[in-house]
């Protein structure tokens, strides 16, 4: 498979284990297998990467992940093959989404010269 075609198969990415669904954070609920983010009991609609990126984040809270293992974990790329600025994007988007601030996020951190955490 060539670089392209990996970047573009997002469904590669790794599946949560139902097991451990919905992923239950205060104010925040995670349901991996419906595909549903629930706000404040409003539900926020996610692209499906969006989704992926903010489930695999918070599937192990409080783990600090670079730009480049966050693109090889959900994109299954590299930054040889693709920008770091890809993973910042989604995040910024995440945080439009899901934060009720998203210059002071309550959920996903950045975390200066490291990359990102997902606070629980």
């Amino acid at each position: 498979m060539t670089p392209a075609a990996v970047i573009s198969r997002p469904e590669l990415a790794p599946v949560l284990d139902s097991a451990s669904n919905p992923l239950e954070f205060a104010g925040l609920s995670i349901d991996t297998v419906v595909r549903e983010v629930v706000v404040d009991d409003q539900v926020v609609e996610l692209t499906k990467l969006e989704f992926i990126l903010l489930s695999h984040m918070a599937a192990t809270p409080r783990h600090v992940y670079s730009r480049g293992e966050l693109l090889f974990d959900v994109w299954h790329s590299s930054p040889d093959w693709q920008t770091s600025k890809t993973v910042t994007e989604h995040i910024r988007r995440i945080r439009h989404k899901i934060e009720s601030d998203p210059g002071q996020p309550r959920w996903i951190r950045t975390v200066s010269g490291a990359g990102y955490r997902f606070e629980p």
